[in-house]
């Protein structure tokens, strides 16, 4: 009897961590790591007129730079981010709630990062292409790209965990125009 109840209670326990995995593959673009343009862009324009090309390679190098401090931010509050990691958690939460994703072979990450908004702030930009099954519905991009969704440029640099949740709003955004792979629709 002992036996048998331990073998319903590691089936139960193992039922319970089982997490569904979602058949959809999410893979990275041209580019993997987080971008930022904004201030570097615009310092670069101008050096460009006194620089030439030196003044546009500043310019880009400041943006990188800026994009590094906030992949910093974000590692430091979660270690284990990946952007891939954090597209398929948002759709495998969408599917479980619904989300037709039937048709639908995978997910291009093709930019994440941010942009310089109004007021000193920044806005995530999140691109991801759709790439479906059905020869009738070529792979369709969508970008959230909502300057009005912003947060102060130094806490960008500082807050990992709300830089985070900008760009999940944002993947979160971007689902959402994403109709279904299904021809029919």
């Amino acid at each position: 009897m002992r036996i048998i109840l331990l073998l319903l209670t590691c089936c139960l326990i193992t039922s319970c961590t089982h997490t569904r995995t979602l058949p959809i593959d999410v893979t990275y673009g041209e580019r993997q790591s987080l971008y930022f343009t904004g201030r570097g862009s615009a310092a670069g324009i101008m050096m460009d007129s006194m620089l030439g090309g030196a003044g546009i390679a500043i310019g880009i190098a400041i943006d990188e730079g800026i994009a590094k401090d906030i992949s910093a931010a974000i590692v430091a509050s979660n270690p284990k981010f990946t952007m891939d990691g954090l597209v398929k958690d948002v759709l495998r939460e969408k599917v479980e709630q619904g989300m037709n994703a039937d048709g639908l072979k995978s997910v291009v990450i093709t930019k994440y990062g941010f942009q310089a908004a109004p007021d000193d702030k920044v806005a995530p930009l999140v691109s991801l292409k759709f790439i479906c099954e059905s020869v009738a519905i070529p792979a369709v991009e969508f970008t959230a790209n909502n300057k009005e969704r912003a947060i102060p440029f130094g806490q960008s640099k500082t807050d990992g965990k709300l830089v985070e949740k900008f760009l999940r709003d944002a993947v979160l955004e971007v689902l959402s125009m994403h109709n279904s792979c299904d021809p029919h629709n």
